[in-house]
């Protein structure tokens, strides 16, 4: 089913109309409305991919103890690949739990991707000082004999990788794969666009990625393309936002125009 917002960025549907908070009269403007989804293939996916990346870079620079671990699925046990998607936090969430009871509290960041045969796998950087050391003593332990059998209890595939992320060569190439990832360059993407509605490919724990910049800019989304409101007097622009005001205490309110 075509996701409506990227259909609607694709048409140009939509418009934003946006003012300073400072000087809201004097700084009014109407522009086109971009999904930025990374869904949506193109200018929209690369811009999404270049903030995550901006957050995930900023995020490995708060510590010198990133692992490196990648989880899969059995592909066998999951025919629905929708269910795949929608059950990966659940399992994801008993396989932290875990780690946690054995290592102790954690920091992660993980990006999804799709998987040649359809549905998913799992990248991830756990930020633990015992894991790390773990590794670099006894990798192929923690790997068959911890990691292996504890994600397959959780859920995943018995198939997976970790290591160190030891030094600014590792740090990098990382994040070189990371932005492969984000914005689907890579010569065969692997973007999850299969994945259910409101499936979020990043993800971290909480307070680990800085939050988006900001502008100091507000506004509303109005539905409908710019030249249908640039077509309409003054009189039925005002009529159109006071409407819409007076059925919400909330000023910041989309405006549906119709023509």
């Amino acid at each position: 089913m075509p996701n409506i917002s990227v259909t609607a960025c694709e048409q140009g549907r939509w418009h934003l109309h946006l003012w300073d908070r400072r000087a809201p009269h004097e700084s009014s403007i109407h522009v086109r409305w971009n999904c930025r989804s990374w869904r949506h293939e193109g200018a929209c996916r690369e811009w999404r991919g270049s903030q995550d990346f901006q957050r995930v870079a900023e995020a490995l620079q708060t510590s010198g103890h990133w692992t490196f671990l990648t989880l899969t699925f059995s592909q066998r046990d999951w025919p629905d690949k929708w269910l795949l998607y929608r059950a990966g936090f659940g399992i994801w969430s008993k396989l932290r739990k875990r780690i946690s009871r054995e290592f102790g509290k954690f920091r992660y960041i993980q990006t999804w991707e799709r998987h040649r045969g359809g549905g998913a796998h799992c990248h991830m950087v756990l930020d633990s000082e015992k894991i790390f050391h773990e590794v670099a003593h006894n990798e192929r332990a923690l790997h068959y004999e911890w990691f292996m059998p504890n994600a397959v209890a959780s859920g995943f595939g018995y198939k997976l990788a970790i290591k160190r992320l030891y030094d600014s060569a590792g740090i990098a190439g990382y994040l070189s794969k990371v932005s492969r990832e984000l914005t689907g360059s890579g010569a065969k993407s692997q973007i999850p666009v299969d994945a259910p509605p409101h499936f979020r490919r990043i993800r971290a724990s909480r307070q680990t990625l800085p939050p988006p910049l900001k502008s100091g800019l507000t506004g509303r989304l109005v539905f409908c393309t710019l030249a249908a409101w640039e077509g309409l007097t003054p009189t039925e622009r005002v009529t159109l936002v006071e409407s819409a005001r007076r059925r919400t205490e909330d000023k910041n309110v989309s405006i549906k125009c119709f023509t």
